[in-house]
């Protein structure tokens, strides 16, 4: 990467942008920020500066001025978003506002003359403000990528080679569950759905669902853009991919424990892995019997760059190298087709359905 410092700021200052604190540190001997929030990693990283931050809530903004102020003395705040992109001259703006505003900030700065935009997931919460966005960055030649945390995470690289790798054998299903008082479909569901998507690398074309009690209402999404917890249902739902391989998704917020995880079978073996966890394990051998089969553990190499920072780095990277993102919009668009169409399936008695174009 060269000299160059991009100038940045920040739409959106709640939790994810600006954390609960200013310095988020490792215990001794590792005592150092840690880079896992969107100011953090601003400030922390190097060729980037954070110039503007901008939220409508005047709390979030003194919330801000509290925590970063004496470190950013420079950063400049502001109420609306046109005035900040009329008075400064920005390459990158992160967008960390409710989930169902995304689209309306996207596109007003793909039009303000930025190079890039990282955009909180999910992307968006209907397929129409998702392609309103992407055809606003892709008319102003803007890269647009998605904070789906987990393609920036070594594991779930190490474990979609090693399924490319034929590690497994030809796939053919996949299960994923994720439980507990958090586990919502687009709040934090697009994370895990989105890796299924990276992981069995294939598109969507059929999907069906049952979502959580009380939620018959929900032919369209009808949250608060993240804002409640318990706004927002789970599902049990199937997705078959157009690589033929099915797929089943399971969440809950209903008396159930976090935990989140994925199996991949294949014709010679299965892949089991956490979300957030830093192994997998892999079964291979009698494809009919446990007698006979042997388990490894498979561990990725370590990055001291992953999630947000990993992020951001990269961005930079397409902006200026034009190399392949890991997370662009296109296929984070694929969480949208599957959730939305989650929605119309419980509409229509839970039958399978095409996913929705």
């Amino acid at each position: 990467m060269s000299e160059q410092t991009y100038r940045a700021a920040i739409v959106g200052l709640g939790g994810i942008a600006i954390g609960r604190s200013r310095q988020e540190v490792a215990p001794p001997p590792f005592a150092r920020e840690v880079l896992n929030r969107h100011v953090h990693t601003i400030h922390g990283l190097p060729n980037i500066e954070l110039v503007a931050v901008c939220d409508i809530a005047p709390a979030a903004v003194d919330r801000f001025k509290d925590l970063w102020g004496k470190d950013l003395p420079e950063t400049r705040t502001y109420a609306d978003v046109g005035e900040m992109l009329s008075n400064e001259k920005l390459d990158i703006v992160g967008i960390a506002t409710a989930d169902h505003a995304h689209a309306a900030v996207t596109v007003e700065v793909a039009h303000s003359g930025v190079k890039g935009i990282f955009v909180e997931k999910p992307l968006a919460t209907s397929l129409e403000d998702a392609d309103s966005m992407i055809a606003a960055c892709e008319a102003n030649n803007v890269v647009l990528n998605v904070d789906h945390t987990r393609r920036y995470r070594p594991l779930v690289h190490t474990v979609r080679q090693a399924i490319r790798d034929g590690a497994i054998g030809e796939v053919g299903a996949a299960a994923l569950h994720h439980f507990g008082p958090v586990a919502t479909l687009f709040r934090n569901g697009t994370h895990f759905i989105d890796v299924m998507c990276f992981v069995i690398d294939s598109a969507p074309v059929k999907v069906s669902a049952l979502l959580d009690e009380g939620f018959d209402d929900w032919d369209r999404y009808r949250g608060d853009g993240g804002r409640t917890r318990g706004a927002e249902p789970g599902a049990i739902g199937t997705i078959i991919f157009s690589n033929g391989v099915r797929a089943s998704y399971t969440s809950t917020i209903h008396n159930s424990f976090y935990s989140t995880g994925m199996m991949v079978t294949g014709s010679e073996g299965n892949i089991e892995f956490e979300m957030n966890g830093d192994s997998a394990r892999l079964t291979t051998g009698h494809v009919t019997s446990p007698l006979g089969t042997s388990v490894q553990t498979i561990v990725p190499n370590q990055y001291q760059i992953i999630g947000i920072p990993a992020g951001y780095r990269e961005l930079m990277d397409v902006i200026e190298n034009g190399v392949s993102s890991v997370s662009p919009a296109r296929e984070a668009r694929k969480t949208i087709q599957i959730m939305t169409g989650f929605l119309q399936s419980h509409q229509q008695g839970s039958r399978l359905i095409d996913v929705p174009a």
